[in-house]
């Protein structure tokens, strides 16, 4: 039943969010504690956000069936290509139910180059990140702390973001 809820509010409170409508962000004053949690690889594996430490990481979480999850995700791509050599690394988490083979469906379209393929299919790392709307994306500081959130799609081929993102990743 919970999970029930879970999706029931992504989708109504993802639903004002249309496509050209950015999400603004700023950065906090001080990084945020995140709750431990996992999801897993296109393998399978179990991965942690320890698993990035010493890199700022940008934590997408979407959807292939979200609209604005789809409309963003090629400048993510795009993110990581420019800055992966400068310590950034953007790890996109699907929440989708249907699983692996529907991202797996989705990279097949959309073909992505730079991100790997990360999956919560049973929504409890993001219930554990607070997580509301889709697409949310939690930045994360290189010592694994959250300084900010963007609830919605972002510009992520903003030279702001380039600019701020290098500059906190301590590259």
């Amino acid at each position: 039943m919970k999970r029930v809820f879970f999706l029931l509010m992504l989708l109504l409170a993802g639903g004002p969010v249309f496509a050209g409508d950015f999400a603004d962000v700023s950065f906090y004053d001080s990084p945020r504690q995140l709750p431990q949690g996992s999801f897993a690889d296109a393998h399978g594996a179990k991965v942690t956000l320890d698993s990035f430490k010493g890199q700022l990481v940008v934590l997408d979480f979407w959807a292939t069936w979200c609209g604005p999850c789809r409309q963003e995700f090629p400048a993510l791509d795009r993110l990581q290509e420019r800055l992966g050599a400068k310590g950034v690394t953007v790890v996109p988490v699907s929440v989708d139910r249907k699983g692996m083979p529907a991202v797996d469906r989705f990279y097949t379209e959309t073909k992505p180059v730079h991100l790997a393929r990360y999956l919560d299919d049973d929504h409890q790392f993001a219930e554990a990140m607070g997580i509301r709307v889709l697409p949310t994306t939690l930045i994360i500081d290189p010592q694994g702390g959250e300084i900010a959130r963007v609830e919605g799609p972002a510009d992520w081929d903003s030279p702001w973001f380039d600019k701020e993102l290098v500059k906190r990743s301590g590259k």
